[in-house]
């Protein structure tokens, strides 16, 4: 009996495995993408499933012949050509190169089957995550990894972008003020050191115009020449000759000044060259002084940022270069962006011109991201796919290391 029903069995999954799915529409121009809730563009892979399961089929060639539905979210790491509606044979993006590299090991295809998304301005990140899912076969894009995702029903591939959320500030240019050198005091500091300079030259004056024989030299019709030695005091120049008890006690007074302010501005000045190149500002600084925070909006890293810090200040942005942009422009103390988008973008002349952008602090959170797809072992098997292509995305990185960029965009 066993023997007649496995045959059957076997013959009714190949069936089901031959039937077509709907089509997928082609791209269309324009700004108004909607999520579709009614379509469904997902393969049954249940008969795959099985054939693994039962042995006749290794995971790594449970998709060899298959063609894959994904879905690609167009950004800076997919270079869809909109006007023609189709991928760029050159430089079509990091996604499309590493979505190829491991359809070529596993055996199926995608560049015949696959659909295009952009983020609607009225959707969030997380509802485009799901829709994605449940739509297609596979949502490439770098999906940060959560348990509020992974409790809903996300399934994430073996992770090749690094998702740490950290902060970018404005760098303070050395040469971007030749006033710099007063930074050490305060205006009202230099006011006061002003004002002792000039009042100590004229004391001087004075006191060799009631003494002539006060100092060596000669008594001057103005205190002009005084109050220049005066200043000089304060560069550690002294050049007072004072030969009268009066004059000696002023000078020992003035020099006693000159060396304690000196000094004083030293030290500061040290000490605030220092603190300016190595002071790294961080969030609880950030949120307790009400700065604000640069993020883009409904994205994970605003999800956690929202979760760890709820008093933040945020400022939401559309895209990570607008993030970019407004900390550029003075709108936001800070901006929260990725490892791997930083050090994407870090080098880049038009996003950080002359380098005025700079990696602020420490990792805030730690987040792996990569593919997405539905948690579904059951109703068609996407799973499979998960297992399949991070079964081969994995062994990318440990037979080739060269190719480990593609990991770490």
């Amino acid at each position: 009996m066993q023997a007649i029903f496995l045959p059957l069995l076997l013959l009714l999954f190949s069936c089901c495995y031959g039937q077509e799915s709907p089509s997928i529409p082609p791209y269309t121009k324009g700004d108004d993408f909607q999520l579709d809730p009614n379509a469904d563009y997902r393969q049954d892979l249940c008969p795959a499933y099985e054939k693994v399961k039962m042995g006749t089929a290794s995971l790594p060639d449970a998709l060899r012949g298959v063609a894959l539905r994904p879905v690609l979210l167009i950004n800076q790491l997919f270079n869809f050509d909109k006007e023609k509606g189709i991928i760029p044979e050159k430089n079509p993006g990091l996604k499309v190169e590493l979505l190829d590299k491991i359809c070529e090991r596993a055996g199926c295809t995608w560049r015949d089957s696959y659909g295009v998304m952009v983020k609607p301005a009225n959707k969030t990140f997380d509802e485009l995550l799901h829709w994605s899912i449940e739509t297609y076969d596979i949502s490439i894009a770098w999906w940060a990894e959560s348990l509020e995702r992974m409790e809903v029903g996300v399934g994430f591939m073996e992770p090749w972008y690094n998702a740490d959320i950290v902060m970018v500030k404005k760098r303070t240019d050395s040469r971007s003020s030749l006033m710099r050198w007063m930074r050490p005091f305060t205006s009202r500091v230099w006011f006061l050191i002003a004002v002792t300079i000039v009042a100590s030259g004229v004391v001087y004056w004075i006191l060799k115009l009631l003494d002539p024989d006060t100092d060596e030299s000669e008594v001057s019709k103005n205190p002009s020449s005084s109050i220049f030695l005066a200043s000089i005091s304060f560069t550690s120049q002294f050049d007072f000759h004072p030969l009268t008890h009066a004059g000696r006690i002023f000078a020992f007074s003035l020099s006693l000044w000159s060396l304690l302010i000196t000094n004083s501005y030293v030290a500061n000045l040290t000490s605030f060259l220092i603190v300016e190149h190595q002071q790294e500002y961080t969030m609880n600084f950030i949120v307790e002084n009400n700065r604000p925070v640069c993020v883009r909006n409904t994205s994970q890293q605003d999800t956690a940022m929202q979760k760890l810090y709820p008093t933040m200040l945020r400022v939401p942005k559309n895209n990570i270069l607008q993030v970019y942009q407004g900390v550029l422009d003075g709108d936001c103390f800070a901006g929260i962006t990725t490892v791997s988008d930083w050090n994407e973008n870090e080098n880049k002349g038009e996003i950080n011109k002359d380098c005025r952008l700079k990696l602020s602090g420490h990792v805030i959170e730690r987040h792996d991201a990569g593919f997405a797809t539905l948690a579904d072992s059951g109703d068609k098997c996407t799973s499979l796919i998960r297992d399949v292509l991070g079964y081969h995305l994995l062994h990318i990185e440990k037979d080739n290391p060269a190719e480990r960029f593609l990991t770490n965009a």
